[in-house]
């Protein structure tokens, strides 16, 4: 298992939703969507952006509420966006 990886099992699993210690994850139509909560003010929020197909690395993402880097798991080379809970595209 890569330890990297946000399941046990195949490196890619775009059928099931995903979770992690912090947050979860929705993929649909190639755009992947988690909901995470800050390390340090606790407070929730939500990156999203393409799926990728290229394998899944660490990567630093600020809070939008306190401004904390948090580390998530995103695919490399793939970009996203982070937003505050509610503020989300329909």
């Amino acid at each position: 298992m890569n330890i990297f990886s946000l399941h046990s099992g195949n490196n890619r699993c775009a059928e099931s939703p995903l979770a992690d210690a912090r947050g979860s994850v929705e993929l649909k139509l190639g755009l992947m969507k988690k909901s995470l909560t800050c390390t340090k003010c606790r407070k929730k929020f939500v990156i999203q952006g393409e799926a990728g197909r290229s394998r899944e690395v660490p990567q630093t993402v600020l809070c939008p509420h306190c401004q904390k880097p948090n580390q998530v798991i995103w695919p490399m080379n793939a970009g996203f966006h982070v937003e505050k809970p509610g503020t989300e595209n329909a």
